[in-house]
């Protein structure tokens, strides 16, 4: 990755998900971007603003936030990571994805630091670590359907 997250954080959490599908649908959902709100049930909109690439910008809202996003690592179907900012907090936020016998092994970590994060660690600790085992399982779901 391009930019790692950081473990010095004061939120930093990790997951991983094997689903049944090949890696060229797994990779094709969580690269589009705009897509998102169709399956991630937290996520109401999503704007990529551009080709899916390094570089690109993207807006998106979840939980009621609306954040702005940038991709910082695009390896289609191995590597997709991005920061992003909201009032308060900046995260990265990262995606690894290996096949393994017709089946999709898919690690995501992410860092939460900024004013936020900081004053209230345990409740965005929960609050990260409960929407990335969401967005795993609906990501499974919707690659297994």
């Amino acid at each position: 990755m391009k930019v790692p997250v950081n473990e010095q954080a004061p939120v930093v959490a990790r997951d991983q998900i094997t689903i049944h599908a090949p890696i060229q649908t797994v990779w094709r959902l969580l690269a589009a971007i705009s897509e998102w709100p169709q399956w991630r049930s937290a996520v109401t909109s999503a704007t990529l603003h551009g080709p899916a690439q390094e570089g690109a910008v993207f807006t998106w809202k979840a939980g009621g936030l609306s954040f702005t996003s940038r991709i910082h690592t695009f390896v289609p179907e191995q590597l997709l990571g991005w920061t992003g900012t909201t009032i308060g907090a900046k995260a990265v936020h990262n995606w690894t994805f290996t096949q393994a016998e017709g089946r999709t092994v898919v690690e995501v970590s992410e860092s939460l630091q900024g004013l936020f994060p900081r004053l209230f660690k345990r409740s965005f600790q929960k609050q990260l670590e409960e929407s990335m085992r969401q967005d795993l399982e609906e990501l499974k779901q919707e690659a297994e359907a």
